[in-house]
């Protein structure tokens, strides 16, 4: 068993036609979201590499997705509200 100690988070990544100029304001085409930060991208990698992984982290509200990614949950800190972003 691998044991990741390390941050869980939502990313957010937007889409836009130019890069924005300092004090420039821009829309996005497109946004997306997704799980992120150090220690998950590792524990993420390391389970799709067919390891037995635990994530030991705080997490808010995403829980459900990393069983879908097959990282063990029993040493999660559920915390009240929203995923870091």
């Amino acid at each position: 068993m691998l044991n990741v100690l390390g941050n869980a988070c939502w990313d957010m990544t937007f889409r836009v036609e130019i890069l924005p100029r300092p004090g420039e304001t821009l829309s996005a085409r497109i946004t997306y979201g997704g799980l992120g930060a150090k220690g998950l991208n590792q524990a993420i990698a390391a389970a799709r590499a067919e390891m037995d992984v635990r994530l030991i982290a705080a997490v808010g509200l995403v829980r459900d997705t990393l069983r879908a990614e097959r990282i063990a949950t029993d040493t999660l800190i559920d915390l009240p509200g929203e995923t870091g972003r």
